[in-house]
């Protein structure tokens, strides 16, 4: 039997793309929580999971999808186009996208219904950026790529320059009460249905985003989301480590807001079982998985249901956690899935799909008067010892 591609990509809180499939019923698989308050404080504690069978699955076809664990600010949303054959993309692409960042969905949700083609391209006065590297592109267009006193270039000088610069704007950032929703989560996890994507294959891609963390398990989780992270890789799980580190310290420094005033409680979805419900393994599916060690109990929960068979493409940042190192880890799915290809980020492929570089000098400047920049450069915080403070931070 020839194995049809998936490509998984996690984001959060996209528009519904695909339409309802009147005839299944997920809400009991979807948790309950309020939808009045930023932290959508769960009214019921009880877990919840995916059926593990495909109503309709027989009667599909090969279906080519694209999961983007971890969407960040869109700038992965396209990535399966670098990653698969070139014959691959005349084919319709269901596109799922997970963000976990309450904070960074509204804008996520936004991009997802513009490249559905139903409003114009969102402005951001943000770097759209997934990492410390790609932010230094930014920095060195608008005078942050800054050096320390032995006139090496500086990460930690680079980000208190870039987090002043832009202050403003991420303090700005807000939730959307709208996303805060069991069943909006319910009606765009049912849109994966068989029946749905048999009505867009006039389309080359169809994109929805889930508001919600990905994981092998349902639940939720503490996130902590202080804006200077939101825009050099993204938001971690609260227990994981500080909840405030130098740079964010000293971000909040002036300010009645804290670091401890971003966490919220977000939604987990079982990820796992809902590929292994959706998809099988004629189809073709692409997972792009940058989860912070979420990845762990994912793929070990698709190897304990036997389903590694539904991924034909793993593009991955595996982070080593106590007790639970990579390359245990790796050498497990290897053992289970010898034929599903796994691909690293910064290894194999850049972090970033192939719209979301650094805009051409016209585009940028567009952007930066759009955003009034002009006059916002900040003034180079001081550090003594700049390299020892950068080695302390996270990238």
């Amino acid at each position: 039997m020839q194995r049809g591609v998936a490509l998984i990509v996690l984001a959060v809180g996209p528009n519904l793309a695909l339409g309802d499939n009147a005839g299944t019923d997920y809400s009991a698989y979807i948790p309950s929580y309020s939808a009045t308050g930023a932290e959508g404080t769960p009214t019921s504690a009880r877990g919840w999971h995916w059926p593990f069978a495909s109503e309709g699955a027989g009667s599909c076809g090969e279906r080519h999808a694209y999961v983007d664990l971890g969407v960040n600010w869109a700038n992965t949303a396209r990535l399966y186009e670098k990653l698969v054959p070139s014959e691959r993309l005349s084919k319709h692409w269901e596109v799922f996208g997970f963000e976990a960042s309450p904070l960074i969905q509204p804008y996520a949700d936004d991009f997802f219904r513009y490249l559905n083609g139903d409003i114009d391209e969102p402005l951001v006065c943000l770097p759209r950026a997934g990492s410390t590297t790609h932010l230094s592109e930014y920095a060195r267009r608008l005078g942050c790529d800054l050096r320390n006193r032995f006139g090496k270039r500086d990460k930690y000088l680079m980000k208190n320059c870039m987090f002043d610069m832009f202050r403003k704007p991420m303090l700005d950032l807000k939730t959307r009460r709208a996303l805060n929703s069991s069943t909006l989560i319910h009606r765009r996890l049912a849109a994966s249905s068989c029946e749905d994507a048999r009505q867009f294959q006039g389309r080359r891609a169809v994109f929805t985003l889930v508001p919600a963390a990905a994981s092998g398990e349902t639940g939720w989780m503490r996130l902590s989301s202080p804006p200077p992270v939101l825009i050099r890789g993204g938001a971690f799980e609260a227990s994981e480590r500080a909840v405030a580190n130098k740079i964010t310290q000293r971000f909040f420094e002036h300010s009645s807001r804290s670091a401890e005033d971003y966490v919220f409680s977000v939604p987990t979805v079982d990820v796992a079982g809902w590929l292994a419900a959706k998809f099988k393994p004629e189809d073709y599916v692409v997972v792009k998985m940058d989860i912070e060690g979420g990845e762990h109990s994912l793929l070990q929960k698709l190897m304990r249901l036997g389903r590694l068979d539904v991924l034909d493409v793993l593009a991955m940042e595996c982070h080593d956690l106590p007790q639970k190192p990579c390359a245990k880890l790796l050498a497990k799915v290897r053992r289970a899935a010898p034929g599903l290809k796994v691909i690293f980020e910064g290894e194999d492929y850049e972090g970033i799909d192939a719209y979301s570089g650094m805009p051409n000098a016209t585009e940028f400047a567009k952007w930066r008067d759009a955003c009034n920049l002009h006059s916002s450069l900040a003034t180079a915080p001081t550090a003594a010892g700049g390299d020892d403070q950068a080695g302390s931070e996270a990238d």
